[in-house]
């Protein structure tokens, strides 16, 4: 596909972007607590890291590796792109999740993980490669 690799790269960056986008808002107690990948709280007992980190890793080795056009780096990004596709699985389910009967509101940034996850994958299985006939 000719323009898998920058399709890839862009899922990328919106991926981070949606970090930054409110996941959640939990009813607690009158007040609405608002979360997000930046902050990293599910629940006040349960914190599970910020989620920017691990995207941000995995997200910059695989735009690295769309854009070396060798073929190592390509079957190289297939693997990372399902790693980070099972990140946002796990981060999708751990936030998502009723807890003590207090289901949370999800939110824009939550639903935008798991399609750009899937979008990730799918174009790192679609390198550009030009192949040499000998």
């Amino acid at each position: 596909m000719k323009y898998s690799q920058a399709i890839g790269v862009a899922a990328i960056l919106f991926l981070w972007a949606s970090c930054f986008m409110p996941w959640i808002t939990v009813p607690v107690k009158e007040n609405l607590v608002t979360l997000s990948g930046v902050n990293g709280r599910v629940h006040e007992d349960l914190t599970l890291g910020k989620p920017i980190i691990f995207y941000m890793v995995f997200g910059l080795l695989s735009a690295a590796l769309f854009c070396t056009p060798k073929i190592w780096a390509k079957r190289t990004n297939i693997f990372i792109a399902a790693i980070l596709l099972s990140l946002t699985i796990f981060y999708h389910l751990s936030f998502t999740f009723c807890r003590q009967a207090v289901c949370p509101n999800l939110l824009l940034g939550v639903w935008l993980q798991i399609p750009l996850g899937l979008l990730i994958l799918t174009m790192s299985l679609l390198p550009k490669l030009r192949v040499s006939v000998k």
